[in-house]
């Protein structure tokens, strides 16, 4: 189940051939997913499900603002 959480990482990396944009469709796919994990669980948790979401989606937008920050 980890490496399975890993393909949607790699997979722009497999299709784009410049890396620079690679790696931002990746940090965009992980990010909607994140809202995604969010929402399902506020839905699992018995909270509003979009709060959960966007709280999700606001912490993983700061931790790639923060590697985009230092270098990456």
């Amino acid at each position: 189940m980890v490496i399975a959480t890993t393909f949607p990482a790699a997979l722009p990396f497999l299709f784009i051939d410049q890396p620079w944009r690679a790696l931002r469709v990746s940090n965009l796919l992980l990010v909607v997913l994140l809202f995604f994990v969010g929402a399902e669980w506020g839905r699992y948790g018995h909270t509003n499900r979009w709060l959960s979401g966007l709280a999700f989606l606001v912490i993983g937008l700061a931790l790639v603002a923060i590697a985009i920050a230092l270098g990456g």
